[in-house]
């Protein structure tokens, strides 16, 4: 506006246009439009990175669980899993290798607990979990929190998705029908691969573990005594996981020697149990709203640094080594739950 009354005047006056004097005034203006426009983010790169969508998905068994969003037409409906040895800011799925079993596999193979996501769409088998990331702000589908969805950056693989501050990985493909491989998955410590803890889908409603009825049955110790395990690994072949019980006062809070190394055992509904009187196991809530089942009032545990047994190169599923029975845990020392006559 400034350019066009200068202008006006001088014509008013009789005097020549001075070029020069409106060149500069529209240079003038159009630098105060660019930055008026900047202010509104017209220029910014920020708002046109696409974000990834995470969706719920709606499964009988699992209840409402979190899936990759119809958005990435190649991971569409691909099952999301969380980490027990991710906690309190620990990300316990790292990208430094291992040895430990393939899936399905009677070798020992190196491999990485986590990586980028390019090596789940590119079919490299290096890393067990690849990470979903996202380049920009993770979105919310239908059914997702929104409040629940962020990202954290990591050295290797990128911003991964999180959701209830858990980070979000990748497995298996298989989903249609609703049958991932990678529900209840144990992996503590080797000849399994040792990033000590266990898999399980996300909760969409709260991104607790959501891992369906518990299946409790009888499990064998190597030396033969009988305790009481949990079916893990349902979806592949079942493995009977040695259950531990406080010898004190069940006060959960043990410090940084219960950081991811004390799993409670989860379930839906009131667990199925085999072998065993059903009236003596209940369900506790969870200080992350998941449901944990107890025996005789007290809450059933797993060890994230639980042991297994090879018969001819595959692992003995008739139970573990119940090899963290006296060590510390919440609220006094840990033993195996022997089971009932």
């Amino acid at each position: 506006m400034e350019a066009t009354f200068t202008v006006a005047q001088e014509r008013e006056a009789g005097q020549p246009v001075n070029r020069k004097t409106v060149l500069l005034y529209i240079g003038v203006g159009l630098f105060v439009l660019f930055l008026a426009l900047s202010s509104f983010g017209a220029f910014s790169t920020t708002h046109s990175v696409k974000g990834t969508e995470v969706a719920a998905f709606a499964t009988a068994r699992y209840g409402p669980v979190l899936v990759v969003g119809p958005s990435d037409h190649r991971l569409n409906q691909v099952p999301l899993y969380e980490f027990s040895g991710d906690v309190t800011g620990h990300v316990g799925c790292g990208t430094t290798s291992s040895k430990g079993l393939e899936l399905g596999a009677k070798v020992i193979a190196l491999l990485s607990c986590s990586g980028p996501q390019s090596d789940f769409l590119n079919d490299v088998t290096s890393d067990d979990w690849p990470a979903l990331t996202s380049k920009g702000p993770p979105l919310a589908g239908p059914g997702v929190n929104p409040k629940l969805l962020g990202r954290i950056f990591r050295r290797g693989i990128g911003y991964q998705v999180t959701y209830g501050g858990h980070p979000l990985y990748l497995f298996d493909q298989s989903s249609k029908p609703f049958h991932p491989q990678g529900v209840g998955y144990v992996e503590t410590v080797s000849p399994l691969p040792p990033w000590h803890g266990y898999w399980y889908l996300a909760n969409a409603a709260s991104g607790a573990p959501a891992s369906g009825v518990a299946a409790i049955a009888i499990a064998t110790l190597p030396n033969h005594e009988r305790v009481m395990g949990v079916v893990m690994e349902q979806n592949v072949a079942s493995l009977l996981v040695t259950l531990y019980q406080s010898s004190g006062s069940g006060r959960p809070p043990c410090g940084a020697v219960c950081r991811g190394n004390w799993v409670p055992v989860y379930s839906s509904t009131m667990p199925h149990v085999r072998g065993s009187s059903a009236r003596l196991f209940g369900l506790r809530r969870a200080a992350n709203g998941a449901l944990a089942v107890t025996y005789r009032g007290s809450l059933l545990y797993m060890n994230a640094r639980e042991k297994v047994s090879l018969v001819a190169g595959s692992v003995d599923r008739s139970g573990t080594s119940g090899n963290a029975n006296g060590a510390p845990g919440p609220g006094g020392t840990m033993h195996v739950v022997k089971a009932s006559p």
